[in-house]
């Protein structure tokens, strides 16, 4: 799979874990939404 020009969900992915990763160690350009149900992310981010 190819990320060039891709938008993705995030959100409506199954692993989103994976594929973020995957798109980081492609240097490829994201912006990822964070929500409060991930509450330790979330709390590092806030802060």
């Amino acid at each position: 799979m190819t990320w060039q020009d891709a938008s993705l969900p995030l959100m409506l992915l199954r692993s989103q874990t994976a594929i973020a990763t995957q798109i980081y160690n492609a240097k490829a350009d994201y912006v990822l939404a964070l929500k409060a149900n991930h509450p330790t992310l979330h709390g590092q981010i806030k802060t």
